[in-house]
């Protein structure tokens, strides 16, 4: 008797080439393992990864990117390079192409649409910044800082 799923572990290794006793024995070794029956599932049909990243390397990378991008719209408040007037517009226009960068990143790992993906976290990073100086900006009204 087979099952509707062992027909599937029977395509989908039919497609990369198997055939005969080969697919049949292939077949009847992974279904016999319910563990090895639902990886395989799992990770042929679905594209899903059994084994996750470290935790660690993963909080690592992200912290650092976190720390790197978050670093940009401060450039030009502490480098000489930029005229004390046109400081906070450079840090916006630094601020928007790393948004950008990162939304043509994102389409190119995703593989989605690079204007939709690019003017999404455009937006989006944008709008936070926004909201995060508009805070900003309240907090200092609030308590009287100059």
């Amino acid at each position: 008797m087979i099952f509707h799923d062992q027909c599937e572990i029977r395509q989908i290794f039919a497609q990369k080439g198997f055939s005969g006793d080969v697919l049949d024995r292939g077949v009847a070794v992974i279904t016999a393992n319910p563990r090895l029956w639902v990886d395989t599932m799992l990770t042929e049909e679905h594209g899903l990864q059994i084994e996750g990243r470290s935790p660690w390397r993963a909080g690592t990378a992200t912290f650092m990117a976190f720390v790197l991008v978050g670093f940009i719209p401060v450039v030009p408040f502490l480098l000489p390079l930029f005229p004390q007037p046109i400081r906070w517009l450079w840090s916006s226009i630094l601020t928007a192409l790393t948004f950008a960068g990162i939304g043509w990143m994102k389409s190119v790992v995703l593989e989605h649409s690079k204007w939709r993906s690019v003017l999404e976290t455009l937006f989006s990073g944008g709008g936070a910044a926004l909201l995060a100086y508009l805070i900003g900006m309240w907090l200092r009204h609030a308590y009287g800082v100059n």
